[in-house]
């Protein structure tokens, strides 16, 4: 039995979305997913050398244990305070950072953006950001 050129490229096409999804759900199952819950904070005045601390959420929807690890900020200043944090599958950790403002511009809000790692695969860096507004 011979088949038609458009069932032939229909199977094809069902097979291709099949395949895509279970390698989808494979990746979903086997991994840890982070997800920042509050990427932004927002420390309020900030006076030039003072030190404002900040919290981050971090949940893992995977299915694996998520390692979150310290990363050092390029911006001078930045102190970043915790260890390696594992966080079981649904659940959620905090992160807390230190930031010392060297400087405030009068005029301008403070935006201090930075870097945490994961071993999340898709998503190995995670950007965060502590806003402050000068005193």
């Amino acid at each position: 039995m011979r088949w038609k050129p458009q069932v032939a490229i229909s199977f094809s096409l069902i097979f291709v979305v099949v395949l895509g999804c279970c390698f989808g759900f494979v990746r979903w199952y086997s991994t840890p997913i982070v997800v920042a819950q509050n990427p932004t904070v927002d420390v309020g005045p900030v006076a030039k050398g003072t030190t404002q601390y900040a919290t981050f959420r971090f949940k893992n929807i995977g299915h694996r244990h998520l390692r979150i690890k310290p990363y050092t900020s390029p911006c001078p200043g930045t102190y970043i305070d915790f260890d390696v944090q594992t966080i079981a599958p649904g659940k959620t950790g905090n992160i807390s950072v230190a930031l010392r403002f060297r400087s405030s511009s009068p005029n301008e809000d403070v935006r201090m953006p930075f870097r945490i790692a994961t071993d999340d695969p898709v998503s190995p860096w995670i950007e965060v950001a502590v806003v402050g507004r000068p005193w």
